[in-house]
């Protein structure tokens, strides 16, 4: 069995840790996808609300989903 090079476990180690994510709960039921179109006012405005979060900034979705969920008041 051939072995492999650090560099070539290194490179596999990070593909791996790249596709997980930190703060990733897996949901009970399978998730729904929805598209949503945003004119750019609303997405600057999403964009500046992101812009203010601490870091680990939310991407997009994620921030549509902590807004969405605020407004309904589950957080």
């Amino acid at each position: 069995m051939a072995r492999k090079s650090f560099h070539d476990i290194m490179r596999a180690a990070g593909a791996a840790t790249a596709k997980m994510r930190r703060d990733y709960v897996p949901a009970a039921e399978p998730a729904v996808e929805i598209a949503v179109r945003l004119d750019p006012g609303r997405l600057g405005a999403l964009d500046a609300w992101i812009a203010g979060r601490p870091a680990p900034k939310p991407d997009r979705s994620e921030a549509v989903r902590l807004l969405l969920d605020k407004a309904l008041g589950r957080s």
